[in-house]
């Protein structure tokens, strides 16, 4: 988000005369109302807000209604980064001359910089009242409702401030920014073009145009803009990220790992350069390495829309501790959370008690789950109603035990279905003749940032049903599962998915089949961690979990991966799985 920062010039600066003789010329006049003023204003013009407070203020004394002088004294606290005085200063000049509408916006801006956002409102309102066509209070407005998520009203402002000041290159760019967080890139794009054609040295107006590239997948165009951000401002911290992210999601990790290395050589605190480095690590199987980036994502800004996980209480750090209690909390999704439960046994080994906070449809399947003593529901504020002595994040236990690839705890089964659902789904399941019963999911959840690569169409499944001896069950919930409505080969499955109440449910139906087959969903850790042979379909640069190449995974000794060997190509890792699928119903029609 650019911020509209251009440097406010006092009223009554006389440009004419050269700064320092200014200075000379007044400073020994300051009995004069006059004198002061301009000595304050050529101070003002120097960036030497303090002196030129002191001469504003015996203006002040000498005449208390000089309106000018408060305002002007107004902004050098403002430039200061004194906001309680900025804001005393601009009331002041107010009181004076109730109708000077850039008082009001920059009164504004100081209330929206101290948190005040409803009083910064008003004040940008009663600007445009005062002065409707004054681009500045619109460009406020929207740049206050957008932080409030208030996307449309600040599209409108943004808007508007652009149709009286065409030019207004902060409007361009947060407008840009806007559209990008709606996934509109073309329109962000656009808008990023002309912030770079009214300024070709702005480094940042190619920073934001290589993002909305990179988001589109465009990831050659965006290296190259991202080169010429860099060429304009070689330390740019946050432009090495991007080009990392294009170079990991076009498989060059070395590359990428250059990127995120120069990145954080410039800023080592930036959090979103830790957090991405540690994908690509974990990506190329350095776990260790991998684990200490990882613990960055709770510093990112971002977090705290994701999990509003908050706690007094001291963290683990993995040290025994035999009569206490821990609080774990799963931070992230239920396939990360199905993933990582494996380690509640080793911290109840250290500890006294394990409280485990999940979501409520995976109680369930986790109920009586060894490791775990109390296992509760996540808490809609963030601050659960337990009593515990430490927290631990359940994502951060791999490295508190110090995980890498062979040291993996990889013993399968570790979660098990209800025996009474499994009766259930068993009698639903066996009347059918196929000697293979294959569960499917083919869709992940909308909202998961990489779901437009790793889900396919549930069509897209049309070769397995015509494998003799195989039948297919579907296991598919939400959106998606209104794709079995629309199938031609309806006759040959049947999705089971909209039936089920919860996990438990969905471990029962697993139990009962003798095949999962799946997208990169929780389903997958589900039929893993029940010991289920599990075929997994990965997208050409997989989620870190399944590393690069490897048709295994040490996480679960009965899963194969199957990967897409370029962008988008499903049918080819298809084609494999049913040659697969079609020699394991071979084998099943002569045991």
């Amino acid at each position: 988000m650019v911020k509209n920062s251009k440097k406010k010039k006092a009223i009554g600066h006389q440009q004419e005369y050269h700064h320092q003789a200014a200075v000379d010329s007044y400073r020994n006049k300051t009995d004069y109302i006059e004198a002061c003023f301009k000595l304050a204003s050529a101070y003002q013009d120097q960036n030497n807000f303090k002196e030129a407070i002191v001469y504003y203020r015996r203006a002040i004394e000498l005449k208390p209604d000089f309106v000018e002088a408060s305002y002007n004294a107004a902004l050098a606290y403002q430039a200061l980064g004194q906001f309680d005085e900025a804001i005393a200063w601009y009331r002041r000049a107010l009181e004076i001359k109730p109708d000077v509408a850039e008082a009001f916006n920059n009164l504004g801006k100081v209330l929206l910089e101290t948190g005040k956002g409803d009083e910064a409102q008003a004040c940008f309102l009663e600007a445009l009242r005062l002065k409707p066509v004054f681009a500045e209070p619109y460009f406020n407005l929207a740049d206050l409702q957008y932080r409030r998520g208030q996307k449309d009203a600040a599209e409108k402002n943004f808007s508007r401030a652009l149709r009286i000041k065409p030019d207004m290159i902060e409007a361009l760019n947060n407008l840009g920014n806007l559209f990008k967080d709606r996934g509109n890139f073309k329109a962000a794009i656009e808008h990023y073009c002309q912030v770079i054609r009214l300024n070709p040295l702005l480094a940042e107006g190619y920073y934001n145009l290589g993002s909305a590239l990179r988001l589109q997948e465009k990831f050659d165009e965006a290296i190259e803009i991202f080169k010429q951000a860099l060429q304009l401002k070689p330390d740019y911290a946050e432009v090495h990220n991007n080009l990392a992210l294009c170079f990991k999601n076009q498989g060059f990790l070395d590359r990428a790992l250059d990127h995120f290395n120069c990145a954080l050589q410039i800023n080592p605190d930036l959090a979103e350069a830790h957090w991405n480095r540690s994908f690509t690590h974990l990506l190329r199987g350095d776990c260790l390495q991998g684990w200490e980036d990882y613990e960055w994502r709770f510093r990112q800004s971002r977090w705290k829309t994701i999990y509003p996980f908050r706690c007094a209480k001291p963290r683990w750090d993995g040290l025994p501790a035999r009569n206490k209690t821990i609080f774990v909390h799963d931070e992230q999704g239920l396939g990360d959370t199905l993933q990582f439960v494996r380690y509640l046994p080793m911290v109840k080994a250290r500890c006294g008690a394990v409280i485990l906070e999940t979501r409520k449809s995976l109680i369930g399947l986790l109920s009586g789950f060894p490791g775990i003593d109390n296992l509760v529901e996540r808490s809609t504020d963030g601050n659960p109603a337990v009593v515990y002595d430490y927290y631990v994040p359940l994502l951060s236990l791999p490295g508190i035990f110090k995980t890498s690839v062979g040291s993996i705890p990889n013993q399968v089964p570790y979660l098990k279905a209800n025996p009474h659902k499994v009766e259930f789904w068993g009698h639903r399941l066996k009347n059918n003749a196929a000697r293979l019963k294959v569960g499917v999911v083919w869709a992940g959840r909308p909202l998961h940032t990489n779901d437009r690569n790793r889900s396919c169409r549930l069509d897209q499944f049309s070769k397995l049903t015509e494998i003799p001896g195989v039948r297919l069950y579907g296991l598919q919930k939400g959106p998606a599962a209104e794709q079995a409505n629309r199938i031609s080969f309806s006759q040959k499955f049947v999705n089971l998915g909209e039936e089920f109440d919860d996990f438990s449910d969905t471990a029962a139906a697993v139990a009962c089949l003798d095949l999962v087959i799946t997208v990169d969903t929780s389903v997958a850790h589900l039929a893993g961690a029940m010991a289920k042979p599990v075929w997994v379909l990965l997208p050409f640069i997989p989620d870190w979990r399944w590393m690069m190449d490897r048709s295994d995974s040490p996480w679960y000794p009965t899963m194969r991966l199957f990967r897409q060997r370029e962008p988008g190509a499903w049918e080819e890792t298809f084609l494999q799985v049913a040659e697969k699928l079609q020699r394991m119903a071979r084998d099943s029609a002569r045991a």
